[in-house]
């Protein structure tokens, strides 16, 4: 299996050590990274949709995304509560 990384550091984290180099801006095949507040990259899904290609993290020279070993769409989740049922009509 191939090597994944997950979405960027907690936002102090981030903030702190984004260099606002764009990297990550020029290299997003979705085009959905722009400039955002204070220079730093923003996520505008009105542009289109992340495919999670990863190639953003790739280009991150501070290593701000981690490892990941599971493809986001791999990922599984598990209820814990049972919700109550309500009627509909």
């Amino acid at each position: 299996m191939g090597f994944f990384r997950r979405g960027p550091e907690k936002q102090p984290i981030f903030l702190a050590h984004c260099l606002r180099c764009d990297a990550c801006i020029q290299a997003c095949e979705a085009d959905i990274l722009q400039r955002g507040a204070g220079g730093y990259p923003s996520v505008d899904f009105k542009r289109g949709e992340c495919s999670f290609c990863y190639a953003c993290a790739q280009a991150c020279t501070e290593s701000l995304f981690l490892p990941r070993h599971t493809r986001a769409w791999d990922l599984v989740f598990t209820l814990t509560e049972k919700l109550p049922r309500q009627a509909i009509g």
